[in-house]
């Protein structure tokens, strides 16, 4: 039976899948994850085997790409739409038989809205989602394989094999084995004595205020004790104050799973045979202290987001504002330091243009989970311009009858995030070499200037569908069309064969044009940004920074944006208008 159910669709996000179920399977086993493409026997009922997995399993993750709502038939009826559609089978069955449903949201896709989904799946988007996009899939994995470790009910934990499992988890099951088989009055061996201990944790280097640690201590009579430490939660506790935290996805705090050492020592005369590693469970008593995060965010326009991360219920959030200002825009000033050596961003601790005004007090609205605070109309005019400003005052909340309340800074977006604001640079580039093809050129698209002096570092990820061996011929191109020779090399690399799904092209990769490229053609000053797809299947996306009368459009059209793509050696294309007020400059 597998104990983890992966869901996706082979044309959203095949890909992305077959690393998640790789990372799972090395950390459960393969025959505990299963995989449509892998894990159906020639000739066997596909409907049935789902049917019987799913409800046997512990957990189903829906792998929700880009086009997974979209996702249509040739007819143009999009596919989640119709009662035989796998992806809305097995998403309804796993919410009809009440496994851990857990969608997995891929390289920026959102959430689907209730009202997009059909009825008998709409419960999905009451379930809390994680996040794994394409720069940070590493650590954004460990992250889940951290959250799927939290204990479920004991009735679904029985299908994983718990010597399979991640040793956070296969220790508890494990020890519930050994309370229940703990022979009553059993006496200890002569010369055996056993000890646990906190595993030597690797070193992370700068230690940021939302990364647990396990610190271990042990008291004047030898006794351990091992805690989890969250410097974000300390100083929330301790200080009674909060400051927004930078993030999009799921929680930014971590937090990962202890591991412990057990030694046990024959100092006797014979040889002592153990069987068992035991944990006698003597008390448990659950942490039900709340934890708001306030979250910054460009795509929070005029919004304060507030998500609890503790496991007490919080209640009546309420934000009252005493001040404005604007914030810190260069990181390492806005770095502090907390206790010593815990590093922070603190881009409000010391607003400019601060502006002290009567208290502002807001009620927030719920979206399921998550608190909002909507400042429309009340950030002052005086700081229209600014991307961010800073919102200073207090945030109370009610707990057990009793009203908490902590001081509060944190940045509030100020600018609508679709007028001029590009992706952000990729840090590593995917690229495909075709083992059974040669005599072609495999391209990684990629614009920047490089100023003259430095030196551009571009990671590539390499990729193959069969172990190869590969001799390449590397070189640049300019957007003039010149070609940079680099070097001749050979590059051998092993694929198992039976790995979970093939690699699958990035469709919606962004690239933005210089400024340098820009501003040479926009003799007006009135282009913010252009955003264009290598591949041809978008219109470049041009933003402007002030709404354009229709002779700014005719010259827009005809003049600037042609001659921006003319200066990066992009071909005539289809464009798209965006100015602050919105869509702008619409072809006649």
């Amino acid at each position: 039976m597998a104990g983890i159910f992966v869901s996706y669709r082979r044309d959203d996000a095949a890909h992305v899948t077959g690393r998640i179920a790789d990372a799972l399977a090395a950390r459960v086993g393969r025959e505990n994850v299963f995989v449509d493409v892998d894990s159906v026997a020639p000739g066997e009922d596909f409907v049935r085997k789902i049917d019987t997995t799913i409800r046997g399993a512990d957990i189903f993750l829906a792998v929700i790409g880009a086009n997974w709502l979209s996702a249509a038939t040739a007819q143009g009826q999009r596919r989640i739409d119709l009662p035989g559609d796998f992806i809305r089978l097995e998403v309804g069955i796993a919410l009809a038989a009440g496994v851990r449903v857990i969608p997995v949201l891929v390289d920026g896709a959102s959430m689907p809205r209730a009202e997009d989904l059909p009825e008998d799946i709409r419960q999905l988007v009451r379930h809390n989602a994680v996040f794994i996009n394409h720069t940070t899939f590493g650590r954004d994995v460990r992250e889940l394989i951290d959250q799927l470790n939290l204990p479920g009910s004991s009735s679904r934990r029985k299908g994983i094999n718990p010597l399979a499992m991640p040793v956070g988890a296969g220790v508890v099951v494990l020890a519930m084995l050994a309370f229940a088989t703990w022979p009553k009055g059993a006496s200890t061996p002569v010369g055996l004595s056993s000890s646990v201990s906190l595993a030597e944790q690797k070193p992370i280097g700068a230690r940021w205020i939302t990364q647990t640690e396990f610190k271990a201590e042990r008291s004047a009579d030898r006794r351990l004790s091992i805690r989890a430490d969250l410097p974000y939660r300390e100083r929330v506790r301790d200080e009674k104050r909060i400051d927004g935290l930078e993030f999009l996805g799921s929680s930014p705090l971590s937090s990962p799973m202890p591991v412990l050492t057990v030694q046990v020592t024959n100092s006797g005369a014979v040889p002592v045979i153990i069987s068992e590693i035991q944990f006698e469970v003597i008390e448990a008593e659950p942490d039900m202290t709340p934890l708001p995060v306030l979250r910054e965010n460009q795509v929070d326009y005029q919004q304060v987001l507030m998500m609890n991360e503790g496991w007490g219920d919080l209640d009546a959030p309420r934000l009252t504002i005493s001040a404005w200002g604007l914030p810190e825009s260069d990181f390492d000033r806005a770095r502090k330091v907390w206790r010593g050596d815990i590093s922070v961003s603190e881009p409000c601790a010391a607003p400019s243009r601060r502006i002290e005004v009567a208290p502002i007090s807001i009620e927030a609205t719920f979206a399921m989970d998550t608190a909002v605070f909507n400042l429309e109309n009340q950030i002052p005019a005086s700081f229209d311009g600014a991307k961010f400003v800073c919102a200073i005052g207090q945030l109370s909340y009610a707990h057990n009858g009793k009203t908490e309340t902590l001081a509060m800074q944190t940045r509030v977006s100020n600018k609508r995030p679709d007028a001029v604001v590009a992706a952000p640079m990729i840090e590593t580039y995917d690229l495909y070499l075709d083992p059974d093809r040669e005599g072609y050129v495999a391209i990684v698209p990629f614009m920047a200037e490089i100023p003259a002096g430095e030196t551009w570092t571009l990671p590539v990820r390499i990729y193959t569908d069969k172990s190869s061996d590969f001799q390449l011929r590397q070189s640049v191109r300019t957007v003039a069309g010149e070609i940079v020779p680099g070097e001749d090399l050979n590059l051998q690399i092993f694929v198992t064969r039976n790995s979970a799904v093939g690699w699958m092209p990035e469709r919606l990769r962004l690239m933005v044009v210089p400024q340098s490229a820009v501003a040479a053609v926009d003799k007006d000053g009135v282009v913010e940004s252009v955003v264009l797809d290598p591949l041809g299947e978008r219109a470049v996306q041009v933003f402007l920074n002030r709404d354009p009368d229709p002779a700014a459009c005719e010259k827009l059209l005809k003049e600037t944006a042609p001659g921006i793509l003319a200066k990066v050696g992009m071909p005539p294309t289809a464009i798209e208008v965006s100015g602050p007020a919105g869509a702008a400059c619409a072809p006649g």
